[in-house]
Order: C-alpha cells, then structure tokens, then sequence
C-alpha cells in the first residue's frame, strides 16, 4: 500500500493552536503530514516557521505547485475550516486548483469548537496593539 502524505499548506503567519489542532487531526490520517508555509502577497511576507518535530517546509510558488515535487507518496492537501466563511473560501479555492491539476486530493478538517474565532489575523492584530494576551494561542516554538 502506497505511503499517504498530507501537505498542510498556508501562510501560519503566526501558526497557532487551531493551525495545530487541524495537523494533530491530519496526523491520525496521514502517515506523514508536511507543514507548508506559503507566500501570501495579501498578508506580507512571514517569518520563516519553526517547529520543534515537525517536517516543515517554506513555498514561495503556487499552491498547487507543491503536487509537482516528487515524494513517492500519495499526496493530499490538508485544509482546516472554522466557519462558513472558510468553507466559502475553500469552495472557491478547491474549483481554482482543480482547473489548474485535476488529480489533487483535498481532504479537509473542522477545529475544534473552541479554536472557532482564533485567526492568525486577530493575534496580530492584537500583537500590534501591545496586548501581551496573543501569546496564549501560539504553539511553542513560533515567534
């Protein structure tokens, strides 16, 4: 039976416990999932992501670009959702890829209930404003 890889892709800009809620899940599925941080023009460019025992990688390409490299394993893309917006989103994201690769798998992952309203752009947002409570959705080893 073929390996099962699951790349987990977006900008983490910063990755916090809803991101590592989704690749906990991804982990029971997969039998290896990717972070892949990638370039997004929209939210400026991240610092490089590092996370203690995890297979972290930084794309500056098109998301679907990631399926072209050659890892001898099933690949799939992971994708959390937290809300309707984000299945939206998701919706319309899932209809560009497949014009562009019709063969890429997307599997994707509710959060958990209690992770619904953390975003990456709220912890900035509060960073920005000096209020040291953003510290309590990171995962260790980020910022």
């Amino acid at each position: 039976m073929e390996k099962k890889l699951g790349i987990y892709a977006g900008s983490f800009n910063p990755y916090h416990i809803g991101h590592e809620d989704i690749y906990r899940q991804a982990s029971k599925v997969f039998d290896e999932v990717m972070i892949a941080q990638c370039y997004d023009r929209g939210k400026g460019q991240p610092a490089n992501l590092k996370l203690k025992g995890r297979n972290v990688i930084h794309h500056g390409g098109l998301l679907y670009e990631l399926f072209y490299k050659e890892y001898q394993v099933g690949k799939f893309l992971v994708r959390g959702l937290r809300t309707s917006f984000d299945v939206g989103y998701e919706s319309d994201l899932r209809n560009v890829l497949l014009d562009f690769d019709p063969t890429i798998k997307i599997v994707y992952f509710f959060c958990k209930k209690e992770h619904e309203h953390v975003s990456s752009s709220m912890i900035r947002s509060l960073y920005g404003f000096g209020d040291e409570n953003y510290k309590k959705y990171l995962v260790e080893g980020d910022i």
